[in-house]
């Protein structure tokens, strides 16, 4: 019998090495796309007029979005609370720089009416006075809406950073940070939810009886407040290493599933 030969070692080819520079080209290039979509963004809401469009835009997206996820899901509709998030923050930002550049003609239209009211002395006193508690109004309606977007801008270039280094599943933003407290404040994942729920059952599940258990949740959502907020950040970590150690591509809510398991009445509302 012949000696078997031992398999040979593949080298490199050019074309192989090409190959992988084609690739290392297109993750930097889809890498810096991401990057500039998350800094453009912010930077497009720092400009006067500009980030008051943008912002106004953002609002519309968001209203669509939770639109489209209430009609497939209901208030159990992860793209709901997404829109929801992105609806308040942008929307948010919209107003304060609404505010800010309403300021001056408020001021302005004060002085008008005291000049026909009082007279030029009149006018002229309320216009100085309008003039100093306008610059301090403006100031501050500025800086809360640079304060406010650099909060956002924060989170989302740590949910890029996390998404670049861990992979897709451990990316997030701001819109889907905003979203999800409000549902785990307020909507199907709150305290205040699980309670309302429960009872509008208990009472048989007609409209009155969701009317005081909606009424119920609500009030007990008040309350029970810091223990949602609590409840929110242990779930967003918990949920965040979840998606990371899976191997699919979902967002599954492993915290609601770990309560679930502690919770004997789950599944009855």
């Amino acid at each position: 019998m012949g000696e078997m030969e031992a398999p040979q070692e593949q080298q490199p080819t050019p074309f192989g090495a090409m190959d992988s520079g084609f690739n290392w080209v297109g993750h930097a290039m889809e890498t810096l796309i991401q990057i500039g979509k998350v800094t453009g963004k912010h930077v497009a809401s720092a400009i006067p007029v500009v980030g008051a469009v943008t912002d106004l835009w953002g609002t519309g997206a968001g209203l669509y979005q939770a639109n489209e996820g209430f009609q497939e899901e209901g208030l159990h509709s992860d793209d709901f609370y997404e829109g929801a998030g992105k609806t308040i923050n942008n929307g948010t930002g919209f107003a304060l720089q609404g505010a800010a550049a309403a300021v001056p003609a408020i001021a302005l239209g004060a002085s008008g009416l005291a000049g026909l009211v009082g007279g030029p002395g009149a006018a002229l006193t309320v216009g100085a006075a309008s003039t100093v508690v306008g610059t301090g109004t403006v100031a501050a309606l500025e800086g809360a809406n640079a304060a406010w977007n650099f909060a956002q801008a924060g989170i989302d270039v740590a949910g890029l950073g996390a998404e670049l280094t861990f992979g897709a599943d451990a990316g997030f933003n701001a819109d889907q940070v905003m979203g999800a407290t409000i549902r785990q404040t307020l909507g199907d994942e709150s305290i205040g939810w699980s309670a309302g729920a429960a009872m509008s059952d208990a009472m048989g599940g007609e409209i009155g009886a969701d009317i005081l258990g909606g009424i119920a949740g609500t009030a007990i959502n008040g309350i029970a407040a810091p223990l949602n907020i609590a409840d929110a950040i242990i779930g967003a970590s918990v949920n965040w290493g979840g998606d990371m150690a899976d191997s699919n591509d979902e967002d599954d809510d492993y915290w609601q599933q770990m309560k679930d398991s502690m919770n004997p009445f789950a599944g009855m509302y």
